[in-house]
């Protein structure tokens, strides 16, 4: 019985740290979208098939966008997305690859739209600022970057210091 406990206990620990309740942040220096500091957040468990199929599809979702397959990361976050409509993790995490790809304009939506489901999410704060930074539009990366680190978000030094370059000190 104790081994059994054990071996579950262990199984657990292993799934939370590689699975799907992974944070993992992206650093670097500089505005390409491969190196950018992006926030993708894995899904939250819960009950009920609607939920359950959302939860799986994050989960994959997440592997395949640590594995750099954005493409195959965007479909899986788009099935949570339609099983959970309201599910603002997925679309922020939709957005990160959308971005990763160069898509900023859907990027941008993505993110916008997980601030529309939970306005206290930090992440696409953070994450569309830098989407905005890509379009040169200053005012608006400035905006949010204020308002990620206002809700107590940590910017990237990189981030924050090409953001202040780009903007001569304003945010």
């Amino acid at each position: 019985m104790l081994t059994k406990r054990l071996f579950l206990y262990a199984g657990v620990c292993l799934f939370l740290i590689v699975g799907g309740f992974v944070v993992s942040s992206y650093m670097g220096v500089g505005l390409d979208p491969s190196s950018a500091n992006y926030v993708i957040l894995a899904a939250e468990r819960d009950s009920g098939a609607k939920s359950n199929q959302a939860s799986m599809h994050m989960e994959k979702g997440t592997a395949e966008f640590n594995k750099g397959n954005y493409e195959a990361a965007t479909r899986h976050f788009s099935e949570a997305i339609k099983a959970d409509p309201n599910n603002a993790n997925a679309y922020n995490n939709r957005g990160v690859a959308y971005s990763k790809m160069g898509k900023n304009d859907r990027a941008i939506s993505d993110y916008s739209k997980a601030i529309q489901l939970n306005p206290n999410f930090a992440e696409p704060y953070n994450n569309r600022s830098m989407a905005y930074l890509r379009q040169k539009d200053q005012t608006r990366a400035c905006v949010d970057f204020r308002h990620y680190r206002d809700m107590g978000g940590t910017p990237s030094p990189g981030f924050a210091r090409e953001l202040e370059s780009k903007t001569g000190g304003k945010c």
